[in-house]
């Protein structure tokens, strides 16, 4: 289980705020990158290719992906293991940045949107990696 490899580890009910918490710095965010970088390559794999199955085609059928907008290593990871060349990923980051759960929705609204619609029956996937 990734359940430590991004998380806060003290300040809530579990672990309510004491001298010793605050003294062993457990009210900042702690993250295991590796760990995370992992999750989300396999996360975004393993929802893009449920949801491009359940629509009868493969990832060799999608002409655009919009990827949760994280990081470009993941987004370059992710296009490696679809075997998809990296221009079909619309991305924003440049712009933006993350902007956690509204990355997909900022990405279609600002260059998605306009570059499928420029393509007659093609096909997009918006694919996100984790819950945020």
């Amino acid at each position: 289980t990734n359940a430590h490899a991004l998380e806060i580890p003290a300040g809530g009910s579990r672990l309510p705020v004491t001298p010793e918490t605050l003294a062993r710095r457990q009210h900042y965010l702690s993250m295991n990158g590796q760990e995370v970088f992992k999750f989300a390559v396999r996360a975004m794999a393993e929802s893009s290719e449920e949801a491009v199955a359940k629509a009868g085609l493969s990832m060799k059928d999608i002409d655009v992906v919009v990827p949760h907008q994280a990081n470009y290593r993941i987004i370059e990871a992710s296009a490696k293991r679809f075997d998809l060349p990296y221009e079909r990923f619309i991305t924003n980051l440049d712009r933006y940045g993350n902007t956690s759960s509204a990355s997909i929705p900022l990405t279609c609204a600002s260059k998605g949107t306009n570059t499928i619609r420029s393509r007659p029956h093609s096909s997009m996937n918006r694919a996100r990696s984790a819950s945020g």
